[in-house]
């Protein structure tokens, strides 16, 4: 299971907040995160991401898979 954080801003309001994994190197250490959780699949992260933020994407580095949802 991956542990996913997403970013604590909303400093890109058309395509929100970045989620990303535990071990991502976009991740700077001064920025604000919010732990979403241990998940097996991003599917679940981004569905808890969607209880908090408005509009969220995916970090094109460590989550390159899957295609960014609002």
């Amino acid at each position: 299971m991956a542990e996913f954080f997403v970013e604590n801003t909303e400093n890109t309001p058309k395509t929100g907040p970045q989620i990303h994994k535990k071990d991502c190197r976009l991740i700077v250490a001064t920025q604000p995160l919010h732990y979403l959780g241990s998940f097996s699949h991003v599917d679940a992260a981004i569905e808890k991401a969607k209880g908090r933020y408005h509009a969220i994407s995916l970090c094109p580095k460590c989550l390159p898979e899957k295609t960014p949802t609002a």
